[in-house]
């Protein structure tokens, strides 16, 4: 089974060696590396024409045209029938790929996509527990899906895809900067299941300067246009016109929800995520059919812990359904 490995590369000169070194000394030996980069102005490129190994390809683009580009670029040079990401930041365990290739023989037919478990760190190489936590628990493919109504709970560079289905789903959309990963996956669950191996086989880096870290509301907008598409789709397939939503936020999270959805849901009524009583005005409006369903963004644990309680009693004491707490990262 032949394995190409697909990194984009923008401006990576600090972390891009020990990235490469990684896949260069996987105990999996049938694959390629097939590295893009997007158009660099540091020493990237100098790193790269240093390479003297035949598994890897190197591919420079005129003109920066952002990650999901470069990625589908270089998944339409690969040879291999999977696609293994590999962020250039980061590091793969020697064994990824081979435990991910057994994975993906051992499983059922219908899976399309696996990743694994992570070990989270900063710039500096130090622990991050906070993402462990929760990346860390999901293996199955019905736990993962049920996560994607909160957030995006698959770590995008440990994560090996079917190319055929990769073109089936339509690839990665560009129009995204940030949350192409998880726009991707959820188009990749029409096809088939996505899984994790339940074993730590890559190092995450999180740092306050990437990409990520620093553009929360631009993330937020692209995963809230994905996530909307996601919830009509897979719980109101059947209606004839866009489902009705209250949502419960800030003032600026829910104006930008509005704006980021409406080709998908139509947002009846916004409210202050502090107001007095503002779960139970939504839970009559749910009640009485004036809205089909809520969504109440949070952007700090306390929060999170809080409604994700009271949805929790609502759907054992009162069958409430179709009450979603999504993240928002403003």
């Amino acid at each position: 089974m032949f394995i190409s490995v697909v990194m984009a590369v923008y401006n990576g000169e600090k972390y891009l060696k020990e990235a490469i070194t990684s896949i260069l000394s996987q105990t999996y030996h049938e694959f390629e590396l097939i590295i893009v980069n997007d158009a660099s102005f540091d020493k990237t490129r100098r790193i790269l024409e240093k390479i003297r190994n035949e598994r890897v390809r190197v591919f420079h683009l005129p003109e920066n045209k952002g990650a999901a580009y470069a990625l589908n670029y270089g998944v339409d040079h690969a040879k291999g029938d999977w696609v293994a990401i590999h962020d250039a930041d980061d590091c793969s365990y020697p064994e990824r790929l081979e435990e991910q290739v057994r994975y993906i023989k051992n499983a059922d037919k219908g899976l399309v996509a696996v990743g694994s478990f992570i070990e989270c760190m900063d710039e500096y190489g130090k622990p991050k527990r906070d993402i462990e936590r929760s990346r860390n628990s999901l293996q199955r493919h019905e736990e993962i899906t049920s996560t994607f109504y909160t957030g995006c709970p698959l770590t995008h560079g440990t994560m090996m895809f079917s190319k055929k289905v990769f073109y089936q789903a339509g690839k990665y959309n560009t129009q995204y900067q940030i949350a192409y990963d998880y726009d991707l996956w959820v188009r990749l669950m029409d096809f088939g299941r996505i899984e994790n191996v339940p074993k730590v086989l890559y190092r995450y880096r999180r740092y306050n300067h990437s990409l990520s870290e620093n553009s929360g509301k631009e993330t937020s907008e692209e995963l809230f246009s994905s996530f909307s598409r996601f919830l009509r789709k897979n719980n109101f397939p059947n209606h004839s016109s866009l489902p009705s939503f209250a949502v419960i936020g800030t003032k600026e999270n829910t104006t930008s929800f509005r704006n980021s959805t409406r080709k998908h849901i139509n947002v009846k009524k916004t409210l202050m995520l502090h107001d007095k009583n503002v779960m139970n005005m939504v839970k009559r409006m749910l009640n009485k059919g004036k809205i089909d369903g809520i969504v109440i963004l949070y952007n700090d644990r306390r929060t999170k812990k809080l409604f994700k309680q009271k949805i929790n009693d609502w759907k054992k004491t009162e069958k409430v359904n179709n009450v979603y707490l999504f993240w928002s990262g403003f």
